[in-house]
């Protein structure tokens, strides 16, 4: 292939990305950027990655401004032999000498070369002026883009936040009431025992009067067993008040508490037993929640000595959490998955008993129990089993998802 070939090729793959790159930026963020409203779900998780696409295109603009501008000087220092050989030519002419009679026989190659060289200076000098031009267009219009995303990235941020102290005002509020209900059932309580009390104290009187008044007797029992029957009520209600006001505060807890990796010693124990297992993140949430919970779970795994490995093939556009060619594709999955490739089927994987499994199906069935174990709040994190794919490859994919 010839450099031409090449350079040309070259120019071609960036138009291509460009040109993909700006159709997505346009498709995803055209209506929300002009907006002083919250930005729709979609472009909320997929905006941090388009501040990530713009700025990986302003450093391609201003590696192409660069080249520009080193092409004006290479066509200036290009200029140059022309230059020399036309003073050459106007200071070794006599004076006496008419134009067409020059005092020597200039060298016709020579001077060939020095005009095809010029020539072609020139055009360097044009198409580096030009390319400055353009480039440093685009370079303005990626700054002003990227502004307009971290803008409205602030902006729903700014929105979230209040959100968020909207919902544990409302949670305040719904204790609050809680309390109310809990304090109104111990007064029903108290009243019920005195209730009680006073039943006790006509059927004591009754059985004074057992032989005379035996209709009074059985009335004071009735109202001894409605007073008793309002008392059970009435614990039954402080209970269900208690067990209410928990409940909310446990689920209120529950919504604040993110995910973390609990007894990281034990959990990084268990999994030394498979050393130098390959692992890849074939998706991460595009949150902060998940992918510092990502992070844990890598950090872990590298001491127990397992092999992170890139997720092949790389995507177009992800997240660059291990650097930018290292990029783990955006999703919106919910809880934590594992998967593994395999020759044989997850039914026939159920036929038969785990100790012939193949080694990395059992590998990631060992990851996904004590990942189980060891991610608190304990709930619904991990997906239990572990997801079986036809091929053969032994790298275990892990997706980290939203908290459930």
């Amino acid at each position: 292939m010839t450099m031409t070939n090449v350079t040309t090729s070259a120019i071609m793959t960036f138009w291509n990305d460009l040109s993909l790159a700006t159709s997505f930026l346009s498709i995803t963020v055209s209506t929300s950027l002009s907006s002083s409203k919250e930005l729709p779900p979609i472009a909320q998780e997929l905006a941090p990655f388009v501040r990530e696409s713009l700025q990986y295109l302003r450093g391609k603009y201003d590696w192409w401004l660069n080249l520009s501008t080193i092409l004006v000087v290479v066509g200036v220092i290009c200029e140059l032999p022309e230059i020399v050989h036309d003073l050459r030519e106007l200071f070794s002419r006599k004076h006496f000498q008419p134009p067409e009679m020059p005092s020597r026989n200039p060298d016709i190659r020579l001077e060939k070369i020095v005009v095809i060289l010029g020539l072609f200076g020139w055009l360097l000098v044009v198409g580096g002026v030009a390319g400055e031009f353009f480039w440093e267009s685009k370079l303005s219009t990626a700054n002003e883009e990227i502004q307009s995303v971290s803008d409205d990235l602030l902006r729903t941020t700014q929105i979230e936040v209040g959100n968020a102290r909207d919902a544990a005002k409302r949670a305040s509020e719904y204790a609050q009431q809680a309390q109310s209900l809990s304090s109104y059932a111990a007064q029903d309580a108290v009243q019920a025992k005195t209730d009680a009390g006073n039943a006790k104290i006509l059927a004591s009187g009754a059985r004074a009067e057992a032989d005379a008044l035996t209709g009074e007797i059985t009335s004071a029992k009735q109202q001894a067993a409605d007073a008793v029957s309002k008392l059970a009520d009435a614990e039954k209600r402080v209970e269900e008040a208690t067990e209410g006001e928990a409940k909310a505060e446990a689920e209120l807890q529950a919504i604040r508490t993110p995910r973390t990796l609990s007894d990281v010693n034990d959990f990084v124990g268990e999994l030394k037993r498979y050393p130098g297992t390959e692992y890849t993140f074939a998706l991460v949430a595009p949150d902060a929640e998940p992918i510092a919970l990502l992070r844990q779970i890598d950090d872990a795994l590298q001491l127990a000595g397992w092999k992170r490995v890139k997720f092949d093939p790389q995507p177009f556009m992800g997240f660059p959490i291990f650097g930018k060619d290292d990029m783990i594709p955006i999703g919106t999955a919910i809880g934590v998955e594992v998967a593994v490739e395999s020759t044989a089927s997850s039914d026939s994987l159920n036929a038969i008993p785990r100790g012939y499994w193949p080694p990395q199906v059992t590998k990631a069935a060992a990851l996904i129990k004590f990942m189980n174990l060891h991610i608190a709040p304990s709930g619904n994190n991990v997906n239990k089993q572990v997801v079986v794919t036809s091929g053969s490859s032994a790298v275990i994919r892990i997706s980290i998802g939203k908290k459930p």
